[in-house]
Protein backbone atom coordinates (compact mmCIF):
# COMPACT_ATOMS: atom_id res chain seq x y z
CA UNK A 1 0.00 0.00 0.00
CA UNK A 2 1.08 3.60 -0.22
CA UNK A 3 0.90 4.56 3.14
CA UNK A 4 3.46 1.91 3.63
CA UNK A 5 5.91 3.24 1.19
CA UNK A 6 5.59 6.87 3.17
CA UNK A 7 6.05 5.00 6.95
CA UNK A 8 9.37 3.05 5.70
CA UNK A 9 10.69 6.08 4.22
CA UNK A 10 10.70 8.10 7.50
CA UNK A 11 14.39 9.69 7.01
CA UNK A 12 14.19 11.28 10.52
CA UNK A 13 12.61 12.55 13.65
CA UNK A 14 14.26 15.86 15.38
CA UNK A 15 13.15 16.92 18.59
CA UNK A 16 14.54 20.27 20.10
CA UNK A 17 14.87 20.25 23.89
CA UNK A 18 14.58 23.64 24.44
CA UNK A 19 11.39 24.35 23.20
CA UNK A 20 10.22 20.66 22.44
CA UNK A 21 9.18 21.34 19.20
CA UNK A 22 9.49 18.38 16.45
CA UNK A 23 9.45 17.68 13.01
CA UNK A 24 8.93 14.68 10.76
CA UNK A 25 10.65 14.51 7.02
CA UNK A 26 10.12 11.40 4.67
CA UNK A 27 12.62 11.17 1.74
CA UNK A 28 10.67 11.04 -1.72
CA UNK A 29 12.42 11.25 -5.52
CA UNK A 30 9.71 14.35 -5.78
CA UNK A 31 11.48 17.46 -5.05
CA UNK A 32 8.62 19.51 -4.09
CA UNK A 33 8.22 19.97 -0.45
CA UNK A 34 4.91 21.17 1.06
CA UNK A 35 4.07 21.93 5.06
CA UNK A 36 0.51 20.93 6.01
CA UNK A 37 -1.23 22.87 8.56
CA UNK A 38 -4.52 21.44 10.26
CA UNK A 39 -7.98 23.35 10.71
CA UNK A 40 -7.62 22.06 13.96
CA UNK A 41 -4.07 23.79 15.41
CA UNK A 42 -4.24 24.53 19.05
CA UNK A 43 -3.09 27.75 19.88
CA UNK A 44 -2.51 25.77 23.29
CA UNK A 45 0.63 23.68 21.65
CA UNK A 46 3.55 25.62 22.16
CA UNK A 47 6.25 25.77 19.28
CA UNK A 48 4.07 23.24 17.83
CA UNK A 49 6.38 21.90 13.85
CA UNK A 50 3.89 20.46 11.83
CA UNK A 51 5.58 17.00 10.11
CA UNK A 52 6.79 17.93 6.60
CA UNK A 53 6.35 15.66 3.76
CA UNK A 54 8.24 15.56 0.53
CA UNK A 55 5.52 13.14 -1.72
CA UNK A 56 2.49 13.59 -3.69
CA UNK A 57 -1.07 13.85 -2.13
CA UNK A 58 -1.99 10.10 -2.18
CA UNK A 59 -5.45 8.18 -1.32
CA UNK A 60 -5.46 4.43 -0.29
CA UNK A 61 -5.57 1.64 -2.48
CA UNK A 62 -8.12 -0.36 -1.71
CA UNK A 63 -8.72 -4.20 -3.06
CA UNK A 64 -12.50 -3.99 -2.30
CA UNK A 65 -12.61 -5.99 0.97
CA UNK A 66 -14.16 -2.93 3.36
CA UNK A 67 -12.73 -4.72 6.55
CA UNK A 68 -8.98 -5.96 4.89
CA UNK A 69 -8.71 -2.50 3.86
CA UNK A 70 -9.47 -0.81 7.06
CA UNK A 71 -7.20 -3.29 9.16
CA UNK A 72 -4.73 -2.42 6.53
CA UNK A 73 -5.19 1.29 7.48
CA UNK A 74 -4.93 0.07 11.07
CA UNK A 75 -1.47 -1.12 10.81
CA UNK A 76 0.66 1.68 9.30
CA UNK A 77 -1.48 4.55 11.17
CA UNK A 78 1.30 6.65 13.18
CA UNK A 79 0.69 8.57 16.27
CA UNK A 80 2.86 11.85 16.05
CA UNK A 81 4.83 12.41 18.86
CA UNK A 82 3.93 16.02 19.26
CA UNK A 83 0.55 14.89 19.18
CA UNK A 84 0.80 12.01 22.07
CA UNK A 85 2.35 15.03 24.35
CA UNK A 86 -0.64 17.11 23.51
CA UNK A 87 -3.37 14.41 24.88
CA UNK A 88 -1.26 13.89 27.49
CA UNK A 89 -1.42 17.50 28.74
CA UNK A 90 -5.05 17.28 28.63
CA UNK A 91 -5.17 14.38 30.95
CA UNK A 92 -5.14 11.23 28.13
CA UNK A 93 -3.48 7.92 28.96
CA UNK A 94 -2.25 7.70 25.63
CA UNK A 95 -2.24 2.84 25.90
CA UNK A 96 -1.05 2.58 22.03
CA UNK A 97 1.81 4.14 20.52
CA UNK A 98 0.27 3.70 16.84
CA UNK A 99 -1.87 1.87 14.86
CA UNK A 100 0.61 -1.36 14.77
CA UNK A 101 0.51 -1.67 18.47
CA UNK A 102 -3.08 -1.91 17.82
CA UNK A 103 -3.27 -4.35 14.94
CA UNK A 104 -1.03 -6.68 16.71
CA UNK A 105 -2.89 -6.15 20.21
CA UNK A 106 -6.14 -7.30 18.44
CA UNK A 107 -4.11 -10.21 16.86
CA UNK A 108 -2.58 -11.50 19.62
CA UNK A 109 -5.32 -11.97 21.66
CA UNK A 110 -7.72 -13.16 18.51
CA UNK A 111 -9.86 -10.59 18.83
CA UNK A 112 -12.76 -10.65 16.24
CA UNK A 113 -13.24 -7.49 14.00
CA UNK A 114 -16.75 -7.33 12.20
CA UNK A 115 -19.60 -5.77 10.75
CA UNK A 116 -22.79 -6.22 13.11
CA UNK A 117 -25.69 -4.39 13.84
CA UNK A 118 -25.09 -2.05 17.40
CA UNK A 119 -26.83 -2.55 20.21
CA UNK A 120 -27.20 1.01 20.62
CA UNK A 121 -28.81 2.92 17.80
CA UNK A 122 -26.55 5.39 16.33
CA UNK A 123 -22.97 4.17 17.16
CA UNK A 124 -20.25 3.52 15.03
CA UNK A 125 -18.68 0.73 16.36
CA UNK A 126 -18.09 -1.06 20.04
CA UNK A 127 -16.12 -3.28 21.67
CA UNK A 128 -18.08 -6.49 23.05
CA UNK A 129 -16.07 -8.07 25.77
CA UNK A 130 -18.59 -11.07 26.19
CA UNK A 131 -17.75 -12.24 22.41
CA UNK A 132 -14.10 -10.67 22.38
CA UNK A 133 -14.78 -8.63 19.01
CA UNK A 134 -14.99 -5.16 17.89
CA UNK A 135 -17.86 -4.46 15.66
CA UNK A 136 -18.45 -2.47 13.28
CA UNK A 137 -21.69 -0.57 12.11
CA UNK A 138 -23.45 -3.33 9.16
CA UNK A 139 -24.69 0.00 7.52
CA UNK A 140 -20.72 0.49 5.84
CA UNK A 141 -20.16 -3.22 4.99
CA UNK A 142 -20.27 -2.32 2.15
CA UNK A 143 -18.41 0.81 1.46
CA UNK A 144 -16.10 2.05 -1.25
CA UNK A 145 -15.63 5.24 -0.15
CA UNK A 146 -11.86 5.56 0.93
CA UNK A 147 -12.97 8.69 4.03
CA UNK A 148 -14.95 5.92 5.08
CA UNK A 149 -12.65 3.39 5.30
CA UNK A 150 -9.70 4.77 6.80
CA UNK A 151 -12.93 6.22 9.66
CA UNK A 152 -13.33 2.86 10.35
CA UNK A 153 -9.77 2.27 10.98
CA UNK A 154 -9.62 5.01 13.55
CA UNK A 155 -13.12 3.72 14.69
CA UNK A 156 -11.14 0.33 15.40
CA UNK A 157 -8.12 2.18 16.98
CA UNK A 158 -11.23 3.43 20.03
CA UNK A 159 -12.54 0.15 20.51
CA UNK A 160 -8.90 -1.30 21.25
CA UNK A 161 -8.65 0.85 23.60
CA UNK A 162 -11.60 -0.28 25.21
CA UNK A 163 -10.29 -3.78 24.77
CA UNK A 164 -7.14 -2.96 26.33
CA UNK A 165 -8.32 -3.19 29.98
CA UNK A 166 -10.43 -6.83 29.66
CA UNK A 167 -13.28 -5.73 31.60
CA UNK A 168 -16.88 -4.74 30.42
CA UNK A 169 -16.55 -1.31 32.88
CA UNK A 170 -16.83 1.67 31.11
CA UNK A 171 -15.87 5.35 32.39
CA UNK A 172 -16.05 8.83 31.02
CA UNK A 173 -12.35 8.67 31.46
CA UNK A 174 -11.78 5.91 29.77
CA UNK A 175 -13.95 7.23 26.98
CA UNK A 176 -12.27 10.28 27.22
CA UNK A 177 -8.73 7.98 26.13
CA UNK A 178 -10.26 6.30 24.01
CA UNK A 179 -12.00 9.19 21.86
CA UNK A 180 -8.37 10.53 22.04
CA UNK A 181 -6.92 7.26 20.24
CA UNK A 182 -9.52 7.99 17.34
CA UNK A 183 -8.41 11.95 17.33
CA UNK A 184 -4.71 10.68 17.00
CA UNK A 185 -5.42 8.28 13.83
CA UNK A 186 -7.50 11.11 12.50
CA UNK A 187 -4.75 13.43 12.64
CA UNK A 188 -2.70 10.99 11.09
CA UNK A 189 -4.66 10.08 7.82
CA UNK A 190 -5.02 14.24 7.32
CA UNK A 191 -1.65 14.73 6.85
CA UNK A 192 -1.16 11.01 4.71
CA UNK A 193 -3.99 12.10 2.75
CA UNK A 194 -4.27 15.67 2.14
CA UNK A 195 -6.17 15.68 -1.00
CA UNK A 196 -8.91 13.18 0.17
CA UNK A 197 -9.65 15.14 3.40
CA UNK A 198 -10.67 17.46 1.16
CA UNK A 199 -13.90 16.27 0.04
CA UNK A 200 -16.72 16.12 1.55
CA UNK A 201 -18.94 13.46 3.46
CA UNK A 202 -22.66 12.83 5.26
CA UNK A 203 -21.16 9.48 6.72
CA UNK A 204 -22.33 9.60 10.46
CA UNK A 205 -18.63 7.86 11.54
CA UNK A 206 -17.17 11.05 9.85
CA UNK A 207 -19.37 13.76 10.48
CA UNK A 208 -20.88 12.96 14.26
CA UNK A 209 -17.85 10.51 14.93
CA UNK A 210 -13.86 10.82 14.11
CA UNK A 211 -13.35 14.72 12.24
CA UNK A 212 -15.73 15.70 15.14
CA UNK A 213 -13.31 14.62 17.51
CA UNK A 214 -10.26 16.22 16.04
CA UNK A 215 -12.59 19.19 16.11
CA UNK A 216 -12.82 18.96 19.27
CA UNK A 217 -9.82 18.02 20.48
CA UNK A 218 -7.47 20.50 18.78
CA UNK A 219 -9.57 23.89 19.17
CA UNK A 220 -7.88 26.76 20.99
CA UNK A 221 -10.14 26.75 23.62
CA UNK A 222 -7.80 26.27 26.70
CA UNK A 223 -10.84 24.40 28.23
CA UNK A 224 -12.29 22.59 25.78
CA UNK A 225 -15.61 23.55 26.65
CA UNK A 226 -17.00 22.51 23.17
CA UNK A 227 -15.63 18.79 23.82
CA UNK A 228 -16.40 19.17 27.81
CA UNK A 229 -20.22 19.23 26.91
CA UNK A 230 -19.76 16.63 24.06
CA UNK A 231 -18.38 13.91 26.20
CA UNK A 232 -20.91 14.58 29.04
CA UNK A 233 -23.71 14.30 26.35
CA UNK A 234 -22.64 11.18 25.40
CA UNK A 235 -21.12 9.63 28.31
CA UNK A 236 -22.24 11.81 31.36
CA UNK A 237 -24.10 8.57 32.96
CA UNK A 238 -21.23 6.82 33.41
CA UNK A 239 -18.51 6.95 36.84
CA UNK A 240 -15.90 9.41 36.17
CA UNK A 241 -12.85 6.57 36.92
CA UNK A 242 -12.35 2.80 36.11
CA UNK A 243 -9.64 1.03 36.26
CA UNK A 244 -6.49 1.60 34.09
CA UNK A 245 -8.48 5.30 33.77
CA UNK A 246 -8.11 6.98 36.48
CA UNK A 247 -7.35 11.31 36.62
CA UNK A 248 -3.90 11.85 37.41
CA UNK A 249 -3.17 15.11 36.20
CA UNK A 250 -4.28 18.45 36.78
CA UNK A 251 -5.98 19.07 33.33
CA UNK A 252 -8.26 22.11 32.18
CA UNK A 253 -10.54 20.55 30.06
CA UNK A 254 -11.04 17.37 32.88
CA UNK A 255 -11.46 19.82 35.68
CA UNK A 256 -14.12 21.45 33.29
CA UNK A 257 -15.67 17.97 32.73
CA UNK A 258 -15.65 17.42 36.62
CA UNK A 259 -17.15 20.99 37.34
CA UNK A 260 -19.89 20.56 34.98
CA UNK A 261 -21.07 16.86 36.34
CA UNK A 262 -20.71 18.44 39.67
CA UNK A 263 -23.93 21.72 38.81
CA UNK A 264 -25.74 18.71 37.03
CA UNK A 265 -25.79 16.23 39.88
Amino acid sequence: MIITHLNNNIKKIMFDKQDDSCSITFKSNVTNTFQVFSPFYSQSIKNYVYPQINTTPQAPILTGNTLNDAMNELQNIVFYPQDIKYMQSLGVNVRFNNGKEIAEFIKNNKIKVEFDKMDCEGAHAQWDKENNRITINEKYRNTKNPLEIVAISEAICHEGGHAKDADDISSIKEEFDCLALNTLANRYHRLAYPELFKQNSDAAILKDGVNLYTELFFDDDSIKERLANRVIEKYGDLPLESPNHAITVNSPVLNNIMSKLKRTN
